[in-house]
């Protein structure tokens, strides 16, 4: 697609999605970069920062599809293309509409041109944009290029690494192939090196380009502790990981910002279902990285689309039974059979039909607008208990699931073993994953155990956690193929996997997920041209 059409259909775009933006995007067609010309207006630079943010938003949508599709959690109907059975069945097929990495490749060439054009913009115009804004938008734009490679590289397995100098246009681009396990590094160079004396660890004031107060605009980037620490975990550096997690905690400003703080007892479901269907200014003390949509300016997403029985929606996908089951056999910190995330929350049943209601609640049937989550306070917490089991530091990892506000002392700090510095005091309020939820604690550590016994119990604890409280984010599929490169036992991916299948087909399922090259889908990693 030629630079001008992509530029003019996310500048459309937007001027849809972000209404609120009236007098800006109300520029004359003259305002719209042409061709092969250089930006020549801060208008210019703004328009196509924020269509960075469309390119995430479509790379988003569809990495949650495939890797749900992967995972154990979610099954095609009857109604299903046959495209989506095969990615559900592990079939290779490189023509598969919902497996092109175009999307994701899309998000990357239009950073890397960005950031080309911003420098030579900056260095032409110095002042005509404030340095914190221009420094922002360089971080982001380099946060949401890192995302789009660690997303390749954890569904594909390998990127083309596009490689050049982004002070002028007077190189090609280098491409290189480059193995998921050595694309880390890079990420790692890529977020604390970045261009032009910027790292991709600023943050940005969005309302400053978008001349709003909404503050869920904030909420659209990328986080840059969510995101390196994400990256570390992946590089099994897990004490780095937990710097960054714990970091993104102490600096959220307040106390019930990212930390699980509980939900009243009469809201919990209620509470926690708002993640999802409600705003994302809402839901701001969740949602670290997420993605809105508004179907009132024909901003909507495939989510309830692909998930809903209800006409005109198209129910092409639904939950496995190994999910209801596994819902079912938790129990509340009242004893009750079932978990206060399941039915009515993460999926219903009607006439015979189990369906997800995860993204649908309280929605009519053409309100496809519910927020996409990224990186989320939750899905964080249960990435430092994973951090917290592999530094062998047990206890603290399960408090991250059932709370850590019982070792809070009301003296103004916490009692052993979070008297270490490492934790904010923020958490004080922390109720845990399963804690405000209201749910019994979990502890599969037993006397006598070995120090790998022990952090094997809890990482199945963790990836079972995963799965009830991120299910349909594309979280679970990741987190086992995680905890199986640790262990080297593929058979952490193989078993649960080929278990959604029938009995009589497991063991070839089995057999194929044995093979680690096979966790990846199998296609030109440079997509359809």
């Amino acid at each position: 697609m030629e630079k001008r059409n992509i530029l003019i259909g996310a500048f459309l775009l937007l001027v849809l999605f972000f209404t609120s933006c009236d007098d800006f995007f109300s520029a004359d067609a003259d305002d719209i970069l042409l061709g092969e010309d250089h930006f020549q207006k801060r208008s210019e630079l703004y328009a196509a920062f924020i269509g960075n943010a469309a390119f995430f938003q479509d790379a988003a949508e569809q990495a949650l599809f495939i890797t749900e599709l992967r995972g154990d959690l979610m099954e095609p109907t009857e109604n299903a293309p046959v495209d989506f059975w095969n990615v559900y069945r592990y079939q290779d097929d490189e023509d598969n509409s919902l497996t092109q990495s175009d999307v994701f490749y899309k998000v990357i060439l239009e950073c890397n041109d960005f950031l080309r054009n911003a420098i030579v913009f900056q260095r032409n115009n110095p002042g005509v944009i404030e340095d914190n804004i221009y420094r922002g938008m360089i971080s982001e734009t380099l946060r949401f290029r890192a995302w789009a490679y660690l997303m390749l590289g954890k569904i594909y397995g390998e990127v083309a690494w596009h490689d050049f100098s982004f002070s002028d246009f007077s190189e090609e681009p280098a491409v290189t192939m480059v193995k998921f396990e050595d694309l880390l590094d890079l990420l790692v160079r890529h977020l604390q090196t970045g261009v032009g004396g910027i790292d991709g660890m600023v943050t940005l004031d969005w309302n400053l380009i978008t001349y709003t107060e909404d503050k869920g605009w904030n909420r659209i980037g990328v986080h840059p502790n969510a995101l390196l620490g994400e990256v570390y975990l992946w590089k099994q550096e897990y004490k780095l990981a937990l710097d960054q997690f714990l970091n993104l905690i102490r600096d959220s400003g307040d106390e019930n910002t990212f930390t699980v703080a509980a939900f009243a007892a009469n809201a919990t479901q209620s509470k926690w279902r708002d993640i999802f269907c409600a705003s994302v200014t809402s839901a701001e003390a969740e949602i670290i990285t997420g993605i809105p949509y508004d179907y009132t300016r024909q901003q909507v997403n495939k989510l309830h689309y692909y998930f809903s029985p209800v006409t005109p929606n198209v129910y092409y996908l639904r939950p496995t039974d190994r999910m209801v089951a596994l819902f079912g056999g938790q129990l509340t910190t009242t004893g009750k059979k079932g978990d206060n995330r399941g039915v009515s929350c993460t999926y219903s049943l009607s006439g015979g039909q189990k369906y997800i209601l995860k993204y649908s609640y309280g929605k009519a049937p053409e309100e496809r607008d519910a927020t996409i989550p990224v990186y989320r306070a939750a899905d964080v917490h249960l990435m430092i208990a994973e951090c917290l089991n592999r530094l062998h530091l047990f206890t603290e990892s399960l408090a991250f699931m059932n709370g850590l506000k019982s070792y809070w002392n009301n003296g103004g700090y916490f009692n052993k073993p979070f008297n270490n510095p490492i934790f904010p005091s923020n958490l004080k309020s922390c109720e845990g994953v399963r804690g405000r939820m209201q749910m019994a604690a979990v502890n599969p550590v037993t006397d006598g155990m070995t120090e790998d016994e022990k952090e094997k119990a809890i990482d199945s604890v963790i990836l079972n956690e995963v799965a009830l409280e991120c299910a349909y984010e594309g979280k679970r599929y990741f987190a086992l193929m995680r905890s199986a490169q640790r262990w080297g036992k593929p058979e952490i991916m193989a078993e649960p996997l080929s278990a959604k299948f029938p009995e009589t087909e497991r063991e070839v399922y089995k057999e194929k997920l044995m093979i680690p090259e096979n966790w990846f889908l199998k296609q030109n990693a440079l997509g359809k041209n």
